[in-house]
């Protein structure tokens, strides 16, 4: 998909906002892929992503300290896919390996980033 005529200034995301607003998006022919392009630009753009491991035993990924200043909705959900990721990992080999116990097996802290 070919896309022409747009002009684009991004617009900063306040970090407690989940909806995305492109406010300064101004488009100059065909209003709507146009548009989304612009809205998919300025959130890829414009990500910073601070997170959390997930413990071992964790068959839930929680976000304690995942959040984003800019851009939130697609940062929070990269964090979330790469940290359920590790935690179905982790299941994964245990369930595996109940006759091949480990002992003093231990996992550093993986960190999703952008």
């Amino acid at each position: 998909m070919k896309v022409e005529c747009v002009l684009l200034r991004i617009l900063h995301v306040i970090p407690a906002n989940f909806i995305v607003k492109m406010g300064n998006a101004y488009l100059e022919c065909g209003p709507a892929t146009e548009t989304m392009t612009a809205e998919i630009t300025a959130m890829k753009t414009k990500i910073i992503v601070h997170s959390t491991h997930v413990h071992p035993m964790s068959s839930v990924a929680q976000m304690v300290v995942a959040y984003s200043n800019l851009g939130n909705v697609i940062t929070k959900m990269t964090v979330k896919m790469d940290l359920m990721r590790l935690a179905v990992l982790i299941l994964l080999v245990q369930m595996v390996n109940l006759l091949a116990p480990t002992l003093d097996v231990f996992q550093c802290p993986k960190f999703a980033t952008e």
